[in-house]
């Protein structure tokens, strides 16, 4: 089962006296902190709600950019529970934060671009085409 809860760290103001909005993930007493990139003057914030109060525009679209964050992490986890996957707070954290892609190197998109390029061979491209990025590569 995955915790979700917004808060802001008081402690560690900005220079406008704005205090940083995080998300806390929390699965098995493990937690994964990120920051939301967004801010709000401590005042604004309701502790026990976990939202902005909804004094102002500003704060009603804070609150809606907070619902739906939370809607995208159910998502992500139902997502982990249909793959199979074990539920861990670093692992939602990193596929929410969009770190969970495997990098590819240059070569090896090459190769994958050179792949496609042979099944075409005769189609759409000359065998003369296909060598040469071969020879690229």
């Amino acid at each position: 089962m995955v915790s979700i809860l917004f808060f802001v760290k008081r402690t560690k103001r900005l220079k406008n006296g704005q205090a940083p909005i995080f998300l806390r993930i929390t699965t098995d007493k493990q937690r994964a902190e990120i920051s939301l990139g967004r801010s709000i003057m401590p005042e604004q914030w309701v502790i026990s709600k976990g939202r902005a109060r909804p004094c102002s525009a500003m704060n009603k679209q804070l609150n809606a950019f907070l619902d739906q964050q939370e809607y995208l992490l159910y998502n992500l986890q139902k997502e982990f529970v249909d793959e199979g996957k074990p539920l861990t707070a670093p692992e939602i954290a990193r596929r929410y934060r969009g770190d969970d892609n495997q990098r590819k190197t240059l070569v090896e998109l090459y190769n994958r671009h050179n792949q496609q390029l042979c099944e075409l061979v005769g189609k759409t491209v000359a065998q003369a085409t296909y060598t040469r990025h071969c020879t690229s590569l």
